[in-house]
């Protein structure tokens, strides 16, 4: 009796547990599978005992748990068994049916409905096992994959790996090691929110970080007021230190005592710590009651402070915003600082206690903060002294002092402090970044950065010979050395530049390598041929840039690196073995031969003549084709198409330079590089049918020739738009006409989706041209109408290769109607009030009564777009009042808006929104999934917002900001303690964000109109509201949750 209540007790827990599981996934996941073993452990007693009674009176049955495959004879029950057991043996079976995973109960179907009591058993196993796995989400799934049974994995381990996962997790795993301090502190913030949502109080969370920041903000300004009214300057110091001390005192009173308000405590000591710097700040620099020195270690102590709290309090928050507050503080002091650079040893100090606080709790996160963080801030040092350093005395050893003792720290320290257990690409990813932190800070505090590089070479190869035991951390010195050792070459060495000379010899050792059959030689010779063409290449650059001619010695140098190139290749070719890298280096070096010689013709007809130097492109195309014919080159192909590209652009610019599109206005360089262009895209084809019919790129020339049918109904197009502008919608709909025709005749796609833009074209310019008030635009309208109005009445009719090149038409029909619609009304609507209230009345019924009514087979494909189109028109009041603030240069409006006629287009929208959530239309029932109905409520509260904000601006000047934040955070209050009913968490997210809007709007446009005093109420009003908010809140969760 006590197992089965037991039993019972655990499963009505179970299924609590899986009510709860879309807020809790991660606990709930957890707590299920402790719960199924220990179920799994009690069933196991049951049957146990069943079998001891059943013992004296038959023999041994098949155990329950075991449950008999699909070809394995179901084991029956003795006849002469007692009715007692033979009822606790089937209500074991039925009850370990309940409890199987899918995976297990599919094979015993057909043995477990022999017996009626079997059949039971496996009604209730279906329906109990379809409920908890149906009602999991996607996540779970994976949980209840690890516990099939092992054969099941040793099967799934045979079958082919998922190399595109594997890949995924390489890729993953080299940008998280590129990326890893900042994916930290990302990671680590992510961790805070995460574990206040799981534990339902990510909302108080938020709401406490947002009340801390208020309070912070208003007593900031409490001090800068009292400056003027109150207090003596040591006065409101001591008043500042009493209260963040006593905020700390209470907030680790808190912590202490209550338990379930630790991390509520955790704030409070936090915001002690941060009014300590801000009091601080304004003893020193502000109020200089103290010097600089003085400031710099009252900052030490307070950083100290809160490093010792964190420690005590086991709280890594206050360890953050001693770090955080201790390092950006003394920037305030920097300013008017005699000695800024006291700054570096400070930031060394910070540094130490980090490194021994993050050892002490285990956590290299903070460490990893700390650099970041004091990279950031030597960085901003930057901007208050002199770089490089020179003439500092003791102040500048000290600040290269502290920037080594920086990297040896934090670098070298983590590595020993955190790297004997294993080097991780995270924990490797700090000191490299720091070393290259360093070498660069070196280059820019001190005009001796390569000593200094070198010495501190000489640093770490003591440090790898006195470490000789710890390998891995003696090979990372090792690199680090290499690592200085060659920045320190680059620094302090230079070298000459002999690219002929380089050539030459590279050739020699080519044809020695060649001959004694030297691999080594030849990888010389390649690596000098290399470093010859560049130096080459840079020369001949320096020459076109400063004095060009053509019979110049770097031109000539251009030429012989040429023809050293070839012969690189002619004698590599003729070697009767190489390895697979020297082939792959001699077809590499076949196609920069081929781009040498192309730029060598380039660059000499340019210097012929800088006008008609492009001239020559066709034949050094074709010379391209037959050398990638020959030697079966594809890049030496590619360049072939893409010597085309400077032809088009001498196209283009000529067209800019003249302000034209026509043939005739074109100067004489420009239409020559039309025509060749024109020919070349058109022979192309026929040129690879004639010398390259195996070529990559065939499908090329065929598609050029596809591209002139799709040019064909733009040539006009552009001449109207630049001359003619107002008919730029009738031309559209001409050339829409013209393409659905080519479409129809040559049953390309390409042709069909240029049918579909120019229409769409054609009616988006339509719609500007009648906004705009042209009447052209009536024409295209009339003409948009007759089409749409066929397509509507005769697309079922048509003949099939028609319906093609129709479709998309057929489907805008509905929303052509829409258009005239909104012409219309905003045609009357300008006789009355220059607004958009009608249209947007009109519009949105319109779409409602679409959506409402059976659908159409013309707008079945378009849905979304017609549910969007509906929220849209929806939005126009919204709009309108933009334009009246001229934040929108639409020029719909002539005078102000009416407030009452926007109020009333608003109301009624607001009425047809809610009446399309009521009353569930089949269009949203059917398309539940891309709208579903939470999406809707979100957009009936957004468009409430939208239309109290309006209303609340149209106030005198003075209260319009106050009304629109207070209204705003009574709709965040309204919308959180809503989110509080069952299926309706999302309202939370809302919350946050309406929240986070009125937060923005009060920091970024309220306050710079607002004196200071209603600075300090404003502030300090809503961190007491907020904090309020999150209590009550919080205490309303709890007893909700009991």
């Amino acid at each position: 009796m006590q197992l089965t209540e037991e039993l019972q007790h655990l499963r009505r827990e179970l299924e609590d547990l899986k009510l709860k599981e879309t807020n809790l996934e991660i606990r709930t996941d957890i707590r299920l599978d402790a719960i199924e073993q220990r179920i799994e452990a009690l069933f196991a007693a049951v049957n146990q005992l069943a079998e001891e009674q059943a013992q004296p009176l038959a023999p041994k049955v098949a155990e329950p748990s075991a449950i008999p495959g699909p070809n394995e004879p179901q084991a029956e029950p003795v006849a002469d068994l007692s009715s007692e057991s033979q009822t606790q043996r089937q209500d074991a079976w039925q009850r370990r049916a309940d409890i199987q995973p899918i995976e297990h109960t599919k094979p015993a179907r057909a043995e477990m409905a022999a017996t009626p009591v079997a059949a039971k058993a496996q009604t209730a196993s279906e329906s109990s096992a379809a409920k908890p796995f149906a009602s999991r989400p996607t996540d779970s799934k994976s949980s209840a994959a690890q516990r099939v049974s092992p054969q099941t994995q040793e099967g799934r381990g045979q079958q082919t790996p998922n190399w595109g996962r594997k890949f995924d997790q390489a890729v993953a795993a080299f940008f998280a090691a590129m990326l890893s301090p900042l994916l930290g502190l990302f990671a680590q913030a992510k961790d805070f929110y995460q574990h206040y949502q799981a534990k339902g109080q990510g909302p108080v969370f938020m709401m406490t970080l947002a009340g801390i920041i208020a309070m912070t903000l208003g007593f900031g300004y409490l001090l800068q007021y009292s400056m003027n009214h109150w207090l003596s300057d040591t006065g409101k110091a001591l008043t500042g230190f009493v209260c963040a001390n006593g905020i700390l005192a209470l907030g680790a009173f808190i912590r202490k005592r209550q338990r379930a308000m630790a991390d509520f405590g955790s704030g409070l000591v936090g915001l002690g710590l941060i009014i300590n710097y801000l009091c601080a700040y304004f003893v020193g620099p502000y109020f200089e009651l103290v010097p600089d020195g003085v400031s710099y270690l009252l900052l030490l102590l307070i950083t100290v402070a809160g490093y010792s709290l964190a420690l005590k309090l086991e709280a890594r928050v206050i360890s953050i915003v001693a770090l955080l507050g201790g390092s950006l503080a003394p920037l305030m002091l920097l300013s008017g600082s005699q000695a800024p650079l006291m700054y570096l040893p400070f930031l060394l100090l910070i540094g130490g206690c980090s490194l021994l606080l993050s050892h002490k709790i285990r956590w290299p996160v903070l460490l990893e903060t700390t650099a970041i963080l004091h990279i950031a801030c030597i960085e901003s040092l930057s901007f208050f002294v002199e770089l490089p350093l020179q003439g500092q005395g003791i102040m500048g050893v000290l600040a290269l002092i502290s920037l080594h003792g920086l990297f040896y720290g934090y670098g070298l320290g983590s590595l020993w402090l955190f790297g004997r257990e294993g080097l991780s690409h995270r924990l490797l990813a700090l000191p490299a970044a720091l070393l290259a932190f360093l070498v660069y800070s070196l280059s820019q505090f001190s005009p001796h950065a390569g000593e200094l590089l070198l010495a501190n070479a000489a640093v770490l190869i003591g440090l790898s010979l006195w470490l000789k035991q710890d390998k891995q951390l003696q090979t990372l010195l090792w690199l680090a050395t290499g690592a200085c050792l060659g920045f320190a070459a680059l620094s302090l060495l230079s070298g000459e530049l002999l690219g002929l000379v380089l050539l030459l010899e590279a050739l020699l050792l080519m044809w020695l390598g060649c001959r004694e059959q030297q691999a080594s030689l030849r990888i010389e010779a390649i690596t000098l041929l290399a470093l010859g063409l560049v130096i080459n290449l840079l020369a001949l650059g320096d020459m076109i840039n400063e004095a060009p001619a053509l019979l110049s010695l770097p031109l000539l140098a251009w030429g012989l690196s040429t023809l050293t190139l070839f012969g690189f290749n002619q004698l590599l070719g003729k070697q009767p073995e190489l390895s697979r890298w020297e082939q792959q280096l001699l077809q590499l070096g076949r196609e920069l031969a081929n781009v040498l010689l192309v730029s060598l013709a380039l660059v000499s007809a340019w210097l012929i003549s800088e006008s008609y130097f492009l001239v020559i492109i066709p034949g050094l195309s074709l010379t391209l084709l037959l050398l990638a014919r020959r030697q079966q080159l594809r890049v030496s192909e590619a360049l072939a198409w893409a010597l085309l590209l400077p032809l088009a652009a001498q196209v283009i610019f000529a067209a800019v330079d003249v302000h034209s599109l026509s043939f005739r206005a074109q100067p004489l360089y420009a239409q020559i590089a039309r025509v060749e262009l024109f020919l070349c895209l058109l022979l192309a084809w026929y040129a690879y049918r004639r010398f390259h019919p195996k070529g990559e790129l065939r499908r090329l020339a065929w598609y050029t020739r596809l591209a002139c049918l799709v040019l064909l109904p733009l040539l006009w197009l552009p001449k109207i738009a630049l001359r003619f502008e107002d008919w730029l919608a009738p031309a559209l709909w001409l050339s829409c006409f013209v393409s659905l025709v080519l479409a129809r005749k040559f049953r390309q796609p390409i042709l069909k989706r240029e049918t579909d833009v120019l229409l769409v074209l054609a009616i988006a310019q339509t719609a500007f041209a009648c906004l705009a008030g042209q009447w052209p635009g009536l024409i295209a309208l009339l003409l948009g109408s007759i089409y749409s109005g066929l397509l509507l009445w005769r697309y079922p009719s048509l003949p099939r290769l028609w319906q093609g090149p129709c479709r998309l038409g057929w489907q805008l029909s509905p929303f052509y109607g829409a258009l005239l619609l909104a012409v219309v009304s905003h045609s009357l609507e300008v006789l009355f009030s220059h607004t958009l209230a009608l249209s947007s009345v009109v519009l949105s019924g319109y779409f409602f009564i679409l959506l409402s009514r059976k659908p159409l087979k013309a707008l079945r494909p378009g849905y979304p777009f017609a549910f969007a189109s509906f929220f849209i028109a929806l939005l126009l009041p919204w709009i309108t009042w933009l334009d009246s603030l001229q934040y929108l240069q639409l020029d719909v409006l002539t005078r102000p808006s009416e407030p009452w006629l926007m109020a009333l287009a608003q109301a009624c929208n607001l009425a047809l929104l809610a009446l399309f959530i009521r009353k569930r239309p089949l269009a949203m029932r059917r398309y539940r999934q891309q709208l579903p109905t939470n999406m809707v409520f979100i957009a009936w509260h957004a468009l409430l917002l939208l239309a109290y904000l309006p209303l609340a601006y149209q106030m005198p000047t003075g209260f319009d900001a106050t009304l629109s934040t207070v209204l705003m955070v009574s709709h965040g209050c309204w919308l959180m303690f809503l989110s509080l009913r069952p299926g309706c968490q999302i309202m939370l997210k809302l919350a946050a964000g309406l929240f986070a809007i009125s937060c923005l709007k009060v920091l970024l446009l309220d306050m710079a109109a607002a004196d200071l005093l209603q600075k300090i109420i404003v502030f300090m009003l809503i961190g007491a509201l907020l904090l309020g908010v999150a209590y009550f809140y919080q205490k309303s969760r709890a007893r909700l949750s009991q």
